[in-house]
């Protein structure tokens, strides 16, 4: 339950960051390309963001239930649920981390900014 709790906050955030058609807003490009990598991994579908416009982005929003049972039943059929389990909660503990290392990322470049910005007093 974590997982799809942790896969849909992701979604969510998607959302927030791209318009209605995908189209990914100014300076927010890093952060999509690595939500839209960890939900087409997890999710098991090709989801690419090129040019700034995520392609089948309607599929994170939603999409069809009935495409994403089929999709989950063929997946399942090859694997056992702990190893099903196993998987995601391994993924979802690198996403965890890798969202960690951004957000640390940008809080860096900001302080760094700022510091670029105070140290100029000309």
């Amino acid at each position: 339950m974590i997982e799809l709790n942790s896969l849909q906050s992701l979604s969510n955030e998607l959302s927030t960051i791209v318009d209605s058609n995908g189209k990914v807003k100014d300076g927010e490009a890093d952060r999509a390309a690595f939500i839209t990598s960890q939900l087409s991994s997890a999710l098991g579908i090709e989801i690419n963001l090129t040019n700034g416009q995520i392609q089948n982005y309607q599929k994170t929003a939603g999409g069809d239930p009935e495409d994403d049972s089929a999709e989950e039943d063929r997946g399942c059929s090859y694997f056992s649920g702990s190893e099903i389990k196993e998987a995601v909660n391994n993924q979802m503990q690198v996403a965890q981390e890798a969202s960690e290392a951004y957000t640390a990322k940008k809080k860096a470049e900001n302080t760094v900014k700022k510091k670029c910005k105070t140290g100029r007093s000309d």
